[in-house]
């Protein structure tokens, strides 16, 4: 049992450069796999967060009343939005016509 010991440090010794090497390559990228998955943790919570205030900040607004309003809007509720055409209207209507059983006769 003591010679493969011996065995095995030496193999150990020999390739001892090597070995170290590929320890810190995993060592490397553990740590770089490590720093990429926080970056995106931290940045996928940030823009959660982001998102829920972008999201409340819409409904509130959208709750808002609207005071923006055009001269004709304004101009309707006065009753004074009517046009030449809707007067030509009325007042064609005010005029008596004769009625189709009075034409008939005729």
């Amino acid at each position: 049992m003591s010679q493969q010991k011996v065995d095995k440090y030496k193999e150990y010794k020999k390739n001892r450069k090597e070995i170290i090497a590929k320890e810190k390559k995993k060592k490397m990228l553990a740590r770089a796999a490590a720093w990429i998955i926080l970056v995106l943790a931290v940045c996928g919570v940030t823009g959660l967060i982001g998102v829920s205030a972008y999201n409340s900040y819409q409904a509130k607004q959208a709750l808002k009343p609207n005071y923006e309003a055009t001269g004709y809007e304004l101009a309707d509720f006065a009753g004074l939005g009517e046009t030449e055409e809707a007067e030509e209207e009325s007042s064609s209507d005010d005029a008596v016509q004769p009625s189709d059983a009075e034409e008939q006769k005729k």
